[in-house]
């Protein structure tokens, strides 16, 4: 988990400071700074991967949602047995993923 003080370091020390600055953003996000303003936060491939995952979880979860609502106001429910269907008119065999 990050730190909660953000590590900071001025944008300049990236060319001198390079691989200090790269082994801080292994520990947590760093903040670059340019005249005293945040410019950029730079953060490892781990911790943007684990961003980006979720980022993806989070947009899956507003959709579903998004879905739920939609289908409770439209009573547009559909029963296992006719979404199995819907699969399987898709060539998509879930047999052996859906009991039913």
């Amino acid at each position: 988990m990050p730190n909660p003080i953000p590590q900071t370091a001025p944008i300049s020390a990236l060319r001198r400071d390079q691989d200090k600055i790269l082994k801080m953003a292994e520990i947590a996000p760093v903040v670059l700074m340019s005249r005293s303003e945040p410019a950029a936060v730079l953060v490892s491939p781990q911790e943007w991967n684990q961003i980006v995952e979720r980022l993806r979880v989070l947009d899956a979860l507003r959709e579903a949602r998004r879905n739920i609502a939609q289908n409770n106001a439209n009573q547009s429910w559909v029963s296992s047995t006719e979404m199995r269907q819907k699969m399987r008119d898709r060539g998509v065999d879930v047999g052996s993923l859906v009991r039913p």
